[in-house]
């Protein structure tokens, strides 16, 4: 079957700087940020440096390392690309294969996973899938969770515990127990879920539970309406119909950090202290917690496009098939309403159906059912061929090879090349068009590359 390439690359640095001044105008880096799409042996490097360390220090490190390698695992699963001098090493015996063309070319990876999605999270190498009448995960003992059929909003994963909130109920689910922990009327509330918490809150008031919802911690109530509630580590952001953005800490349950200025919010991400927010005008602005000076201070404001929405768990934006950073433009070879990024796994679901994006490309096979181009045509001391990826090119009589805009309309002569090169009557080689790289008793493979394209076809061996 003849595969298509995705029109999908990594844009030139001439092309990147354009869109980021285009889609954010008023940029101005901050902070060096780290390139989630590229994964080294570093990682294997560093499991092995940390492998004997047993202090308290390294646990976390430890953890976290253990966590991108799981990542690692699951990307490779998925993103298994073709290696060409594999492919030399078997030389095929059917006569169709060798009537064609292959082709090993560089494209970005999309594999569909899943179809009927609502939402999907990611956590600890635990990845949910939420439908309309259960959550779906990879855990090895607990494939699916049956819930009430319902219009789901939304999935949120942490630790092993995922708190599924519908129209009607929220559920509050245990992924490696495979079973439901908890269920409340989800009518006018909002849930969120870190390692150490859960939180329900209505617009006038909240309550904060341990992560297993077995002990009430803290509650309270709001002078405004709140419309936006989350929870990262010791802090509860919180956000009201006035558009004030402020962070509670879960302790003294006092106000730590406001943002003095009101906000009009059409979405809000809140991780590690640093508020995350796309406002009205489509300006993409990142609130940075001062505890000292308890005040929400702003540190980034830039300019997105309409369209954008905020790719889950991490602060970067999804518009009209670009992932955009702060410093990166990834174009992706397909489209979606909503995502999830999450050590250096890119998920995107478009109408239900999800599909894992790896922008990082990868040799992919392709049979192409037409004859090898092996004929040339001679035309006032030029020799024009059609090259395998369809372009018409010519050599000069010294064997330089350049691009043609056409095939010359007649030829003085017309000639093959001879086991991949192109010859003198004395047997001299003038260029060599592809290199011979296996041999059966009914043909030659040769290889031939352009560009980053790797092609292959075959000679019949004539007795």
């Amino acid at each position: 079957m003849v595969s298509e390439k995705h029109n999908t690359v990594e844009i030139s640095d001439a092309e990147k700087k354009e869109l980021i001044m285009k889609v954010y105008p008023r940029l101005k880096k901050k902070a060096k940020i780290i390139r989630f799409f590229k994964l080294t042996n570093a990682v294997l490097l560093l499991l092995f440096m940390t492998s004997c360390a047993t202090t308290s220090d390294n646990l976390e490190y430890k953890e976290k390392l253990q966590e991108q390698l799981v990542s690692m695992q699951i990307k490779q699963g998925l993103t298994q690309g073709e290696i060409p001098s594999d492919f030399e090493k078997d030389m095929p015996e059917s006569d169709i294969t060798l009537a064609s063309v292959i082709r090993f070319s560089k494209e970005p990876t999309v594999k569909q996973i899943a179809t009927d999605v609502e939402d999907l999270d990611y956590d600890g190498g635990i990845l949910v899938l939420l439908k309309k009448d259960r959550l779906e995960t990879n855990h090895i003992d607990c494939p699916y969770i049956s819930i009430a059929e319902d219009n789901y909003l939304s999935v949120r994963l942490e630790d092993g515990l995922a708190v599924v909130t519908g129209s009607e109920t929220a559920y509050l689910l245990d992924v490696v127990k495979c079973g439901i922990i908890y269920e409340t009327s989800s009518k006018g509330k909002g849930f969120s879920l870190s390692d150490k918490y859960m939180l329900e809150f209505t617009p006038y008031g909240f309550e904060l539970f341990d992560s297993r919802h077995t002990r009430k911690l803290q509650s309270g109530n709001f002078l405004g309406a709140v419309r936006i509630g989350d929870i990262s580590g010791n802090s509860v952001m919180f956000a009201n119909e006035n558009g004030k953005v402020a962070l509670m800490n879960t302790v003294t349950v006092k106000f730590s950090a406001i943002y003095p200025e009101s906000i009009d919010i059409k979405e809000a991400y809140f991780e590690d202290n640093n508020v995350y927010i796309l406002n009205a005008e489509n300006e993409l602005m990142r609130l940075a917690a001062n505890f000292v000076s308890g005040k929400l201070e702003l540190a980034e404001k830039i300019q997105a496009k309409e369209g954008c929405f905020f790719l889950k768990r991490n602060g970067r934006l999804f518009c009209d098939k670009y992932v955009y950073g702060l410093d990166i433009a990834y174009r992706s070879p397909v489209d979606g309403q909503q995502g999830l990024v999450r050590d250096v796994l890119i998920f995107l679901i478009d109408e239900g159906v999800v599909n894992f994006v790896d922008v990082e490309r990868t040799y992919k096979k392709a049979v192409l059912f037409r004859s090898s181009s092996k004929k040339l045509c001679l035309n006032e001391g030029l020799a024009y061929f059609t090259d395998l990826d369809g372009s018409v090119k010519y050599i000069s009589a010294k064997g330089a090879e350049k691009k043609a805009a056409e095939m010359p309309a007649n030829c003085d002569h017309r000639f093959d090349f001879e086991k991949g090169a192109l010859k003198t009557p004395d047997g001299s080689e003038i260029y060599r068009f592809a290199e011979i790289v296996n041999q059966s008793e009914k043909a030659i493979m040769l290889k031939r590359v352009i560009d980053e394209d790797v092609y292959y076809y075959f000679e019949p061996l004539v007795d």
